[in-house]
């Protein structure tokens, strides 16, 4: 049995086609969870920057009542 041009063109179609759909998923789903990584990846950092702003800010806050309680210990021994 002989197949028609049509029939010669949709079997050719549809050989190329099937590998053609599976390549262009696998690429949208690489491309997707690249974007996924780089955006875990920025909001780790801005994490981590602000991380580090704060242990700053409390390492100066408990320097600075460390301070006020050394001043006041010399008050308490002026006093006695």
């Amino acid at each position: 049995m002989q197949k028609t041009t049509d029939e010669k063109i949709f079997s050719m179609a549809y050989s190329k086609m099937v590998p053609m759909l599976i390549g262009f998923v696998l690429a949208t789903n690489t491309v997707s969870l690249t974007l996924q990584r780089l955006s875990i990846v920025e909001e780790k950092s801005i994490y981590d920057n602000h991380a580090n702003k704060r242990r700053i800010s409390n390492a100066i806050q408990e320097l600075e009542y460390k301070r006020k309680i050394e001043a006041f210990e010399e008050k308490i021994k002026y006093c006695k």
